[in-house]
């Protein structure tokens, strides 16, 4: 075994002088430069360093994170097509050239105003079916005709229940 305790001694039985200097390293010409060995990752989470404001010290002047600058006038906070600091034929300008903004359409959430039409279109189909029902016992127990049938279904329903849908 080479890592046994007997090669171990032989190693450092003898005395191994130190090199107090790099003057005293031996000189080597590979015919190449050496790079240094790559770093490897150590354990644990990387600090990095944040990103600073613009008005706190130490943070970028020309650029500000998140915001929009105009084109314009070369502000930050608005879009081009509100511009108030800049030349109206410079606004033209761009309008004729982009055309005019997009408007953004509005996701209408589903509302008290929905809801409410919707419980009587519920109550309404429950009332045809407890009627239609009925109908169909009747015409079983005696014949019906046609016109008595219409009569039947349109007699039974009040007409506010017809207009509030």
């Amino acid at each position: 075994m080479c890592y046994s305790n007997h090669n171990f001694r032989v190693a450092y039985d003898s005395l191994i002088p130190a090199m107090p200097d790099k003057n005293q390293w031996p000189d080597s010409d590979n015919g190449f430069f050496m790079h240094p060995p790559l770093l490897k990752s150590t354990a644990g989470r990387r600090q990095n360093e944040r990103f600073k404001g613009c008005m706190e010290a130490g943070g970028s002047t020309t650029r500000r994170k998140g915001s929009h600058q105009c084109p314009i006038c070369k502000n930050y906070g608005h879009r081009w097509y509100n511009c108030k600091n800049g030349d109206p034929a410079d606004i033209a300008a761009m309008l004729a050239e982009r055309g005019p903004p997009k408007k953004r359409r509005r996701r209408r959430k589903l509302s008290h105003h929905v809801r409410a039409p919707l419980c009587l279109l519920i109550q309404y189909l429950k009332q045809c079916i407890f009627h239609l029902a009925n109908v169909h016992q009747l015409a079983e127990n005696q014949t019906l005709s046609g016109l008595d049938m219409a009569q039947t279904n349109l007699s039974y329903f009040p007409s506010s229940t017809l207009s509030s849908l």
